[in-house]
């Protein structure tokens, strides 16, 4: 079973992915609600996917993504943001990504990626 680690600074979007994870009977091996928190649950977790979002608090999604890849180069991130602008876009495009989704996220089409 693919484990997925949920990390945002709202709570119910963070609630709302895990009960979209169940559905697809995808396991949460943890969620975190800001960047420094995120990466110390990647560091304990070792969790197959990252689902992350850019803007948060204590360490954006960038700071994160940074850090994560010098972990593990081959970590496995989707982006799930309400701020994919150009410029955002643009940033992400330097990373090697699994994919990004704007929110709100279709479950199904996250979770195809997830298992591919």
């Amino acid at each position: 079973m693919t484990s997925v680690l949920i990390i945002d600074d709202n709570a119910d979007i963070v609630d709302s992915m895990v009960e979209g994870m169940d559905m697809f009977g995808i396991k949460v091996a943890g969620k975190a609600y800001d960047g420094l928190e995120g990466l110390e649950q990647f560091e304990k977790n070792s969790p197959d996917v990252v689902l992350l979002d850019i803007m948060m608090p204590d360490y954006d999604g960038f700071y994160l993504l940074d850090k994560i890849y010098e972990i593990n180069p081959k970590a496995k991130i989707i982006i799930i943001s309400g701020d994919i602008k150009e410029e955002t876009r643009k940033r992400l495009e330097t990373y090697d990504l699994l994919g990004s989704f704007s929110k709100p996220v279709k479950f199904s089409e996250l979770s195809k990626l997830i298992n591919s």
